[in-house]
């Protein structure tokens, strides 16, 4: 999960998270508006940045959306 978001965050691919992409990136997921939610979830687990999920993938984001929805219930 801490990998899915580090690469999330990482916005320019350089490995590593600078005070602006950790700002921007709590930020959107915070207070963006849902699309943008949902392109920083996807960049996030997009492991092999092909712009597509597979299915491994897909399986981690529904963990991690079942995670994140029992956080806040």
């Amino acid at each position: 999960l801490l990998e899915s978001v580090w690469k999330g965050l990482d916005s320019d691919n350089n490995n590593s998270v600078s005070f602006k992409e950790l700002t921007v990136g709590l930020s959107l997921l915070c207070d963006g508006d849902p699309k943008e939610k949902a392109r920083v979830q996807f960049r996030a687990m997009d492991a092999d940045k092909s712009g597509f999920l597979d299915e491994g993938e897909l399986l981690q984001l529904s963990k991690y959306r079942s995670y994140t929805m029992s956080a806040f219930f």
